[in-house]
């Protein structure tokens, strides 16, 4: 008899954890694409108060409305893939009896800039729409790069320190057609870390820029030869008479020199009883992209390899890239640390596919601002 009661014990659990599971189970899938973290990272804590669909969990935010629960969790690194990022760490689960439908790029990571905010999309590089069955949980993990300081990211492509504070943007995120929150979230960096970071990767007043040096013979010279030259807080701009513009910014910190380059290829010419317009392609040779001063010259010492995955088309070998007709280039030019007030730039190796001429064979002068 007793052993009767324990088989009928033990039938009744084992039927009331099937329908337990039945009823409750959600199955997580992972995306496949986890992001490495290493061990230098910034947490940062959500701050809510008096919302009846919003909680907290340690450093975790819980949103639950429309039968969708969204769990998330935010990080930084100083350096993802060599710059700056954010990291959001995303569980949804759908508790409805429908699927659902997610599109990542209404999760947003925004900031407040003297009294204007400004959002950031997740660099996604796959399709942005998640499906969620019912009863169903997804891991996603999102990575931002937001342009911290303007400034910095115009004149030495640097997106700037990270802030302390961010803002989470799910406003957009929609249940058919329902929003989940109409509220922003602020997440504030840990203040022990945030300060750790700023000691040991702030760059925001370690660069040093060199401006160019006016000479208005020189200007006479490149005006005659049908150049056209202007020097802001963007950096020196020129452009030539075929139509070639382009920006660059001279800059150091307290390990090398740095050129920024960035240009727009718009050359082109009509010819002769055609109407079609002939674009001009260029060719850019970052080792004849050559600093010197009254001793030494110094030669470029990074190259385009890291760039062959996206840009098979426009690279020759590791120094030389083309950019053909209509096309943008940027590109940071890394030379050894050059302690000098005054140094020139010799542009020669940028040359015209068409015809082999170079964009500007006058060196240009710059000197160290104070």
């Amino acid at each position: 008899m007793k052993k009767r009661i324990i088989i009928l014990f033990l039938t009744f659990l084992i039927i009331f954890i099937f329908i337990l599971l039945q009823l409750n189970y959600i199955n997580i899938k992972y995306n496949k694409e986890g992001i490495q973290v290493n061990k230098e990272i910034i947490t940062y804590i959500p701050n809510v108060k008096n919302d009846k669909y919003l909680t907290l969990n340690g450093n975790k935010l819980i949103v639950n409305n429309r039968g969708v629960q969204l769990i998330a969790s935010l990080k930084a690194q100083p350096q993802i893939m060599q710059k700056p990022g954010l990291i959001l760490d995303l569980i949804i689960t759908n508790y409805n009896n429908f699927s659902i439908q997610i599109d990542l790029l209404n999760i947003k990571i925004g900031k407040e800039n003297n009294g204007t905010y400004i959002t950031f999309y997740p660099s996604i590089n796959k399709s942005p729409i998640v499906n969620i069955n019912p009863k169903q949980s997804v891991r996603e993990q999102l990575l931002y790069f937001p342009i911290n300081n303007e400034l910095q990211n115009i004149t030495h492509a640097y997106l700037g320190d990270l802030l302390k504070t961010y803002i989470l943007d799910i406003k957009n995120l929609r249940i058919n057609s329902l929003v989940i929150t109409n509220r922003d979230i602020k997440f504030t960096a840990n203040k022990e870390q945030y300060e750790e970071y700023i000691k040991k990767y702030s760059k925001n007043n370690k660069f040093v820029d060199y401006q160019y040096k006016l000479d208005n013979k020189l200007l006479d010279t490149l005006k005659t030869l049908g150049y056209k030259i202007y020097s802001d807080i963007t950096g020196l701009t020129i452009m030539n008479k075929e139509g070639v513009v382009l920006n660059i910014n001279l800059f150091k910190d307290n390990d090398k020199t740095y050129l920024k380059l960035k240009i727009l290829n718009k050359a082109g010419f009509y010819e002769q009883d055609e109407k079609e317009f002939k674009v001009i392609d260029l060719i850019i040779n970052i080792k004849k992209i050559i600093l010197f001063d009254d001793k030494n010259r110094y030669i470029c010492a990074n190259n385009f390899n890291q760039l062959k995955a996206n840009n098979t088309k426009n690279i020759i070998n590791k120094d030389t890239y083309i950019l053909y007709g209509s096309e943008k280039f940027e590109w940071i030019l890394e030379y050894p640390y050059i302690n000098k007030a005054q140094i020139y730039l010799d542009l020669r190796g940028i040359t015209f596919k068409q015809g082999g001429g170079s964009f500007l064979s006058i060196p240009l002068e710059f000197v160290l601002q104070k």
